[in-house]
């Protein structure tokens, strides 16, 4: 017999496999490292992260280009400090927001912004009907409280879904929105 009939067993070319453990895969029925092997092979996907991102945002730019007669959805986004990591993501966002036809607004503040004026801006953020999601980026600076912060969002307009309200009803199978 030829090489290539010697590496079909059941009907599944296993020359990869072979390749992977260095060794020839025989048709033995107690030989579950094989079997193991095959159903990784067999049901194993290759998934491209930048592919599904594109495909995400043409989905998304669809249904925004649908609105019609309404203006367009907008996200307010927070950025309180000047952690770089902070200021990629951000920026990440607004072209995000860019390619899809979501406007997107931007509130910089200092990292020696307080509680307070944060939560007046935020509280501003969920009165106003022109903003349909507020996005604060995390981490926020050491003197001020994720959890109270994330907690004066509106559940409604949580567009990351880290609201306690939100929080608990995705553990609980129900979601009112999806993260």
């Amino acid at each position: 017999m030829n090489s290539k009939m010697n590496s079909i067993v059941n009907g599944i070319d296993t020359t990869t496999i072979e390749n992977k453990i260095g060794s020839k895969v025989e048709n033995k029925m107690g030989d579950n490292i094989v079997h193991n092997e095959i159903n990784k092979q067999i049901n194993s996907k290759i998934l491209s992260g930048a592919i599904l991102a594109e495909s995400i945002l043409a989905e998304i730019k669809l249904k925004v280009d649908q609105i019609t007669g309404k203006r367009k959805p907008t996200l307010a986004v927070v950025l309180v400090g000047d952690n770089p990591a902070s200021q990629v993501y951000v920026r990440n966002k607004k072209n995000a927001c860019a390619k899809v036809g979501i406007h997107s607004a931007e509130f910089l503040l200092p990292e020696s912004t307080n509680e307070s004026k944060l939560l007046k801006l935020i509280e501003q953020l969920n009165k106003d009907v022109t903003v349909d999601g507020i996005l604060v980026q995390l981490p926020l600076p050491k003197h001020l409280s994720s959890n109270l912060i994330i907690d004066a969002i509106a559940p409604s307009k949580d567009v990351d879904g880290f609201h306690r309200y939100n929080m608990g009803s995705l553990a609980l199978n129900s979601p009112t929105i999806c993260p």
